[in-house]
């Protein structure tokens, strides 16, 4: 954002632009300028600034800009990661660097499971392993949620994405799961009304068929 750049820009104008005994007026300045446009200041010039604050025992207003700065990207693992930021020099702040590993724990409890779903496989085919275990993991309601509050080209993504597997020869015990598990929730809601059972059984579920637990018959029963 060009405004709030501009903005964090002229304040440290101010701090280099004399030698007046303004101190006071200097910090208070650039705390307000950080605070307002805070989801744009980088980690260099948060590093920058919580230097200055320290040196003159600001020790508390150091602290609430990090939490702010830390705040604003809490939900967005990518963003908390230090070698995801451009032009990075050395990070000195013990609490900046501590701030950011505690909320990169936070963030990565629990990935969000429509969005794992549709990040199934990537735009040319492949596969991504990474939500593959997570996905394995989760209950028949998780799924039948999903495609409850799916609409349009999303809910035929996640659908197709989690049937993809019934294709895939050497497919996985967590691959053969994922896909166990949303016919199980497609037959939920197939079982719903006569007009869902229509549309689930036009995507090849059968609504009188137990996919899981697997059957005892198949190779992935345990």
């Amino acid at each position: 954002d060009l405004r709030s750049s501009s903005a964090i820009h002229d304040v440290w104008n101010f701090y280099h632009s004399s030698f007046d005994d303004n101190k006071d007026e200097v910090i208070a300045a650039i705390y307000q300028a950080y605070k307002d446009n805070i989801k744009y200041v980088n980690i260099n010039d948060l590093d920058a600034f919580v230097s200055l604050l320290r040196e003159f025992n600001e020790d508390q207003k150091a602290s609430e800009v990090i939490q702010q700065f830390v705040e604003c990207r809490k939900n967005n693992p990518s963003a908390l990661e230090i070698s995801g930021f451009p032009f990075l020099v050395e990070i000195k702040d013990s609490e900046i660097l501590d701030s950011l590993e505690k909320a990169k724990a936070l963030a990565k409890i629990k990935p969000d499971v429509k969005t794992s779903i549709l990040a199934l496989f990537a735009p040319r085919g492949g596969i991504r392993g990474e939500n593959i275990e997570f996905l394995s993991t989760l209950s028949i309601e998780d799924y039948r949620q999903v495609f409850k509050t799916s609409r349009g080209e999303e809910l035929k993504t996640a659908m197709a994405s989690c049937l993809e597997f019934d294709r895939i020869g050497n497919a996985s015990i967590e691959m053969r799961t994922i896909s166990a598990k949303a016919k199980e929730a497609l037959t939920l809601i197939g079982n719903e009304n006569e007009f869902n059972a229509r549309r689930v059984r036009g995507n090849g579920v059968q609504l009188d068929t137990i996919y899981y637990p697997f059957p005892a018959q198949t190779p992935y029963a345990k």
